[in-house]
């Protein structure tokens, strides 16, 4: 507010020099309207100020609810209840019954005999001779004679080549340009300001980069090796052998030999005999038996029973959020 009222009074003391100046300007130029002073227009300035109006914004945050959820549990009970029926039990009983029956034993006696007869036997006997045989038995040897060659064996080994190769990678940076421009703020002397600022502006090039790694490479070469073996061979040659062995022979002469022999002979005698004995005889009868037993019986229900339980909900409310914008206001005084 003072500075408004200081520029106020700027304005009337410099105003009737500055139409005298205008004055002297018409008369050279242009002459002026009506001539006398010259009044100046009312200075402007604009100024930033701000319009602020409520928005309304939805805020919502997860609460617990608690829940009734009934469920029904089954329960069961075991109780008994007497059954009964009738059964046949087989009632036996062992009774004796005389059995007799007539046989005849046989008594025998058994007596030998004696008898004798001349036959002429057979002997024999082994003797060995001694006999002989002279062979030729081929015999062998097996020897070994060394034999080697020269061969080429390849071998290899595995090396590594560096090799590079070069590549181009942006590099960036950030710089700062000065950017001028006039606003549409005049001073006193109507002469529009000039408004300057350090614009960031992003320079990027080419940077080569070597990059350099290892090849793996195969060197081969054929290595001579001498190899050698030992060659079997086989030598011969006939062998004189005497074989030796005992000839069984056997010579028989006739001998006169008495043979006797005992020849059994049996007497026997027939004898009559009574065997008498009690005959285990099994007499059986189905008896009534009532049999009674106690009969498991399962009653089961369902019983409700309650469960408290909690879920998720969503509980939203709006509030009011004070939002500005700023815009410039031209001021004329």
């Amino acid at each position: 507010m003072r500075v408004l009222v200081l520029l106020s009074l700027l304005a009337l003391l410099t105003g009737p020099s500055l139409a005298g100046k205008k004055g002297k300007k018409d008369k050279k130029g242009k002459k002026g309207g009506g001539g006398g002073y010259y009044i100046a227009p009312p200075p402007c300035k604009f100024v930033v100020e701000e319009k602020c109006h409520e928005e309304p914004v939805t805020e919502c945050k997860e609460v617990q609810v608690p829940f009734t959820r009934t469920h029904t549990k089954r329960e069961c009970s075991v109780s008994k209840v007497q059954q009964c029926s009738t059964l046949t039990n087989k009632q036996c009983s062992t009774v004796t019954n005389r059995q007799c029956k007539t046989s005849t034993d046989r008594h025998c006696t058994t007596s030998t005999e004696r008898k004798c007869s001349h036959a002429l036997e057979k002997q024999c006997s082994v003797i060995t001779e001694k006999q002989c045989k002279t062979s030729s038995v081929r015999q062998c040897k097996t020897t070994t004679d060394r034999q080697c060659s020269v061969t080429t064996e390849r071998q290899c080994s595995q090396t590594s080549e560096k090799q590079c190769s070069t590549t181009s990678l942006q590099q960036c940076t950030t710089v700062t340009e000065k950017v001028c421009s006039p606003s549409s703020v005049s001073d006193l002397w109507g002469k529009k300001e000039v408004k300057c600022w350090d614009e960031p502006r992003q320079k990027c090039w080419d940077e080569p980069v070597e990059k350099c790694w290892d090849e793996p490479k195969e060197m081969c070469w054929d290595e001579p090796r001498e190899k050698c073996w030992d060659e079997p061979r086989e030598s011969c040659w006939d062998e004189p052998v005497q074989n030796c062995w005992d000839e069984p022979r056997q010579e028989c002469k006739d001998v006169s030999k008495e043979i006797c022999n005992d020849f059994p002979r049996q007497n026997c005698v027939d004898t009559p005999k009574q065997e008498c004995w009690d005959e285990p005889v099994q007499k059986c009868w189905d008896e009534p038996v009532q049999k009674c037993w106690d009969e498991p019986v399962e009653k089961c229900w369902d019983e409700p029973y309650s469960v408290t339980d909690f879920k998720t909900s969503k509980e939203c409310w709006t509030n009011h959020i004070k939002k500005c914008t700023p815009f410039h206001k031209e001021v004329c005084w």
